[in-house]
């Protein structure tokens, strides 16, 4: 009976069909033990590794936002057939956290943008009250979501993968695209231009999730600001209504701060302290 129920299986006659079966059956068990290829590999040749775009990343960031300072800005918010509107703010900003202190016109002195973290509020000042906002919110009017002034270092919020090479306004740039770590981010997917020679922010496409463009940012006029040359000029288009834009103008930049944490906080910004 053994013998019949073994002969009904070829392989078990003929030995060297046998010996090839373990050998594959070794070989995919091997395999499927071999770790993953690390994140250095090249994404094409005389490209960036995954490693290298982020640190690119990290470094304009830094460049462009640094981890403490103080400036001074003027937003225009511009609309076909009506009046340019302007407000100059002051820019606080300590790591992941930034004040956005209006104090032009005087209609709107005293109103605060308050970022904390994850977390966002807006302090009206006649009212006295803290209202919770969104990153993809455009509480400041205009076409700058609350993201796009408060929460620009990017390194924290995407991951990075280089495209390749474009020119773009004649500078040679590295093009990222960046992909939103987690959903509660104002934008799903980044396309990134950076200067190769300088390292500078030139020109961003933002989406959402659909993959739909929302807006594209145009970075001008490279500057010495606060010791750190960085573009002084920040245009955000509407990606469908390209004549509605709103332009963001540095003009002044002082990296010899030191914020305390407690400042970035609803609590204190209601005592009325930026009025």
């Amino acid at each position: 009976m053994r013998n019949n129920w073994f002969s009904r299986y070829s392989f078990f006659k003929n030995p060297i069909p046998l010996r090839i079966f373990f050998f594959i059956l070794c070989f995919t068990l091997f395999a499927i033990a071999l770790p993953p290829a690390p994140p250095s590999i090249k994404a094409e040749v005389n490209g960036l590794s995954v490693e290298e775009a982020r640190q690119l990343l990290v470094r304009t960031d830094n460049n462009y936002e640094p981890p403490q300072y103080e400036a001074l800005m003027l937003m225009r918010n511009h609309r076909p057939e009506q009046e340019t509107q302007a407000n100059k703010v002051r820019i606080l900003r300590k790591d992941d956290k930034m004040l956005v202190i209006f104090l032009e016109p005087p209609s709107q002195r005293g109103q605060v943008f308050i970022r904390d973290g994850d977390d966002m509020w807006m302090y009206l000042p006649r009212s006295k009250k803290v209202m919770r906002i969104g990153a993809k919110d455009a509480s400041m009017g205009g076409e700058a979501s609350n993201a796009d002034i408060m929460r620009t270092a990017l390194a924290e919020d995407y991951d990075p993968v280089y495209l390749g090479e474009e020119v773009v306004d004649g500078v040679t740039c590295y093009k990222l695209e960046l992909t939103a770590k987690r959903r509660t981010v104002a934008y799903d997917k980044v396309i990134y231009w950076i200067g190769k020679e300088k390292e500078n922010p030139v020109r961003r496409e933002y989406y959402a999730l659909s993959g739909k463009k929302l807006r594209t940012m145009y970075f001008k006029d490279l500057r010495l600001l606060g010791g750190l040359e960085r573009p002084a000029r920040v245009i955000i288009e509407n990606a469908e209504q390209k004549e509605y834009w709103t332009e963001m103008i540095l003009e002044a930049v002082n990296l010899n701060v030191n914020w305390e944490d407690y400042i970035f906080t609803p609590a204190y910004v209601r005592q009325g302290i930026f009025q």
